[in-house]
Parts: structure tokens; C-alpha cells; sequence
């Protein structure tokens, strides 16, 4: 969900389309036709139309929700997030030394390792450049400045009447990092409670 979001492509439809040799690497889902579909169990006319008809609507993906989808070990979504803000395009993600990488806040030395190794293998560049071929990567807009800018958040427990990744947004859009678990850089920690009030601004939970 966090990632292309394509709904109706699980893993069981995931895994006959492996079987069948329809699949073989993810550029392979955006060449898939109706008839490619319709030949898999339980896929009628109508609900093989209607999974194409998803796959096509997500060839435009940002650019954070992108290298989540690459499944670089280590890298999970607020990683993603934060690589996408410090380097803006797929082109210059892929350039950057492991000294770069380790440099961008949340990201250490193991992290940077696994994806410079990623960029790096000859492999996963074939598959990343034909992928490229299937999408349009939405570059992200250098960040900007705000009222919470140089703060760092952690968000844990659940919030009544909004999600953890809207209160996140809320705070991500006034400057602030967003960390998952609480270190000497944390200005503040959201628990859940009720509501908590942002330099001024209330976010309710």
C-alpha cells in the first residue's frame, strides 16, 4: 500500500503470474495485457479489465513511494522518505556515495551500506532501468522551510481521528523530521493521547 498501491494485485495473483512466466521482474507488470490476466484461475473478462485498468493508473509514482518499492534492504518507508528529500531524483539517489548516504539524518552505516550495494549490483540496475521505462518518477520538490523546521518527531500508539501517517504529514509539512524510534535528536514524541499541540497548532487524536 505504501508503495505503487495497486489494488487487486496480491500475492496470489502475484505468485500465478510468477508461475506462468508472465512476471519476471516488476517492469513485467505494466506489459501485462487482459488476455495475460484472463488466463489465470478465477479471472473472468470483466476483473482482468479491471486489474489493467489499475496497473495503468499507477505508472505515475513520487518519487519516496518509488524507492520503497525497489525493496532495498533496510530501507523502509520513512527511510524512503528521507532519501527522497535528500536527493530529489532516482538519478542522483543511485549516484550517491556511501559517505553521501550516511550523511542524510536517520541513516547509518549499515542502511548506506545496503544501498550502495544495491545501486551498485549490475543486476538490480538492469531491472531498475527497465522499470524506468514503465513509470514516471515524480522528482521531490526541494524541501522547504518551515516552523518546525530542525525538529525531529517520533509518532507511537494510535490516534483516534486522524492516522499516525496524516499526523506525520501535518508535522512533515511545517519542516519537521520524522524519526521511528526516540534518540538524543528528538525534540518531541506524540504517544497517542488526545491531542498535542504543534507550536500553535492542535493535531487532535
Amino acid at each position: 500500500r505504501e508503495a505503487f498501491d495497486m489494488r487487486g494485485l496480491g500475492d496470489k495473483i502475484m505468485e500465478q503470474l510468477l508461475q506462468e512466466g508472465l512476471v519476471r521482474e516488476p517492469a513485467d507488470i505494466f506489459k501485462l495485457a487482459v488476455g495475460d490476466v484472463q488466463a489465470l484461475e478465477r479471472f473472468a473478462e470483466v476483473s482482468a479489465n479491471k486489474l489493467i485498468q489499475e496497473i495503468q493508473a499507477h505508472r505515475d509514482i513520487s518519487l519516496d513511494r518509488f524507492i520503497l518499492a525497489l525493496g532495498i534492504r533496510h530501507v523502509g518507508q520513512q527511510t524512503a522518505i528521507d532519501l527522497a528529500h535528500a536527493f530529489h531524483s532516482i538519478e542522483v539517489l543511485s549516484a550517491a556515495t556511501q559517505e553521501e548516504l550516511v550523511a542524510v539524518e536517520g541513516i547509518g552505516e549499515v542502511v548506506a551500506a545496503s544501498i550502495a550495494d544495491y545501486f551498485a549490483d549490475t543486476i538490480e540496475q538492469g531491472r531498475l532501468e527497465r522499470l524506468l521505462k514503465e513509470v514516471h518518477v515524480q522528482n521531490m520538490e526541494r524541501k522547504t522551510t518551515g516552523r518546525l523546521t530542525g525538529t525531529t518527531w517520533v509518532f507511537t500508539g494510535t490516534l483516534s481521528a486522524l492516522s499516525r501517517e496524516e499526523a506525520k504529514e501535518k508535522v512533515r509539512a511545517l519542516g519537521a523530521t520524522i524519526s521511528e524510534s526516540v534518540s538524543k535528536k528528538t525534540s518531541y514524541v506524540v504517544i497517542g493521547e488526545d491531542r498535542t499541540i504543534v507550536h500553535g497548532e492542535e493535531l487532535r487524536g
